[in-house]
């Protein structure tokens, strides 16, 4: 089987023909009830039934399920991101408890027989150009950061339309 970066390293893997993806993020924002620190978290679950999940903190799910040509674009996305060959040995840990927070992405994708799963700081996962520029894994970060940002839009856009009133036609 070909070479798959995991979290921290090298592993190799068969995957069977399927596409999942998860994205994680949490951190710390001004204080919640009691003045302790608020946490906010959301999770973006994409699973190969083509069922599509956002959960922002307490907050009720939005779902959606996707076509299969609607699937194979989300795959073609991160794909394109290049975030499936990256090794993530230089980045910054994740501190979930800290202002920064995590940032977590998890991707099988089958077709490729790829498995990656990274986990970083926040700041790192949403990082800015100039910020990614500075850092130790340049091109690394620059595609873990895409592909972050590809899969919520796609996430956000797709139940967008989901949940849409339907347009009305003319009358």
């Amino acid at each position: 089987p070909p070479l798959c970066f995991a979290s921290r390293g090298p592993v190799r893997a068969f995957m069977p023909p399927s596409f999942y993806a998860r994205l994680t993020t949490t951190h710390t924002a001004g204080r919640g009830g009691g003045g302790a620190p608020a946490t906010i978290s959301e999770e973006i679950e994409l699973r190969p039934d083509g069922r599509l999940t956002r959960t922002t903190g307490g907050a009720r799910p939005r779902s959606a399920t996707l076509s299969p040509t609607a699937l194979a674009h989300a795959r073609a996305v991160l794909a394109s991101s290049g975030v499936l060959a990256v090794d993530d040995a230089a980045w910054p840990e994740p501190d979930p408890t800290g202002p920064a927070g995590s940032c977590e992405l998890e991707v099988v994708d089958g077709q490729s027989r790829s498995h990656v799963s990274f986990a970083t700081t926040r700041d790192a996962g949403t990082a800015s150009a100039a910020a990614t520029a500075a850092s130790s894994d340049a091109a690394g970060l620059a595609a873990f950061t895409a592909a972050v940002a590809d899969l919520r839009s796609f996430a956000l856009a797709a139940l967008a339309m989901h949940t849409a009133p339907p347009a009305s036609g003319p009358t």
